[in-house]
């Protein structure tokens, strides 16, 4: 493969990268505006708008391995992003809140047939010693992806909550250059089932590190505007620009993850915990404008750090059969977490008892405790 090749390629695979942390940031903005557009909806209808492609994400991403057996990658990948636009631009067009779950549904299938691509082609076709960087690059796209899709939304959300659909839209660039530069590589095995029960065993751990992850990640994301908002610390029309620091800090580290994996090696990971602890105790205790920022940034961070990081280990050493099956089960992990984390944290407070305003901070602060023990046990899994 010659080297403008080679760079086609790594863009084609990074752009699936770039679209599927949308799935259901990019109409977050114009919720308030369904919710009075479908008045007579439950709540709960109405936060499902969100929440509901991961269901189907995860779904989708479990039945990946078998599929992958049966169509090449390029197949794959087209299909998945005529779902993921076909069902996420309709959205728009929905008369009712059931129709419009419906789209959201279609949506979800569509991210989860991209999702195992845009990291398991990565594993593919680039050599271990590329894999670091490659990941950090995946991540730091999907930062990129979140940035643009909420800048958009709003944008148009401000004209009709319909317009904000339109962001999917986007699914079409990407279809040209999968077109024109993705080979028709047959990634499944089709002499196994690509991935099996030891597969799954081993990396168990590493599953559940990921999973961990998005679930302390999304205490952040579900309650800082909520929390902002009643302390009056932020304007509310700045609230959104000031969440976008957590993005810049995810974007930077995912972007450099490859120089410092391997000038730091798996002791990383460390790094990472450490600052996500840290960025959670600043914004449970601070009330100062300046010192959230920093935390924000510092929660980035850690996320640019721990996500390539769980990658990264999950495809060591992997048969290139086996790893779009095994990122699928990574998929599967993060989109549970991201669905999962209001309802642990809804648990933990009742159990707890606690009604402290910024107690969500503090148990992330604690979960961190939970995933330092993960990414200790993942050590046996580096040294193999």
């Amino acid at each position: 493969m010659s080297e403008n090749n080679k760079k086609s390629l790594q863009i084609t695979i990074l752009s699936l990268s770039f679209v599927t942390v949308m799935a259901g940031a990019a109409v977050s903005p114009a919720l308030g505006q369904i919710k009075a557009f479908y008045s007579d909806a439950s709540p709960v209808l109405i936060q499902m708008v969100s929440s509901l492609p991961a269901i189907f994400i995860v779904v989708t991403n479990l039945l990946f391995s078998k599929v992958s057996k049966y169509f090449d990658s390029k197949t794959l990948a087209i299909a998945g992003l005529l779902i993921y636009v076909v069902g996420g631009a309709s959205g728009g067009l929905s008369n009712t809140v059931y129709l419009l779950l419906c789209s959201r549904a279609l949506m979800g299938i569509g991210v989860g047939l991209i999702m195992p691509l845009s990291t398991g082609l990565l594993a593919y076709y680039f050599s271990p010693e590329q894999q670091g960087t490659m990941m950090g690059y995946s991540s730091a796209m999907n930062n990129i992806g979140g940035i643009v899709a909420m800048t958009l939304s709003g944008i148009l959300s401000s004209m009709n909550w319909r317009y904000s659909f339109l962001v999917y839209l986007i699914g079409l660039l990407v279809i040209l250059l999968v077109v024109i530069f993705l080979p028709k590589a047959k990634i499944g095995n089709t002499k196994a089932d690509g991935i099996n029960i030891k597969d799954i065993q081993i990396r168990k751990f590493i599953y559940f590190g990921m999973f961990l992850t998005q679930v302390i990640f999304y205490i952040f994301i579900t309650n800082f505007s909520v929390i902002s908002k009643v302390e009056g610390l932020i304007p509310p029309s700045q609230i959104g620009l000031v969440m976008s620091m957590q993005a810049i800090g995810a974007f930077i580290l995912a972007m450099f993850f490859g120089r410092l994996n391997r000038a730091i090696g798996h002791n990383i990971k460390y790094i990472g915990i450490i600052v996500f602890a840290l960025s959670y105790i600043i914004l449970a205790v601070e009330r100062s404008f300046f010192i959230i920022l920093i935390a924000l940034f510092l929660n980035g961070i850690a996320f640019g750090i721990l996500v390539p990081y769980f990658n990264t280990v999950a495809i060591k050493k992997v048969e290139k059969g086996k790893s779009t099956g095994i990122m699928s089960i990574m998929s599967a992990s993060q989109f549970l977490g991201q669905f999962s984390s209001p309802l642990i944290l809804t648990l933990i407070i009742s159990l707890i008892g606690s009604e402290a305003l910024k107690i969500p901070y503090t148990i992330g602060a604690f979960l961190c405790i939970l995933l330092l023990i993960v990414l200790i046990k993942i050590k046996d899994i580096e040294d193999k």
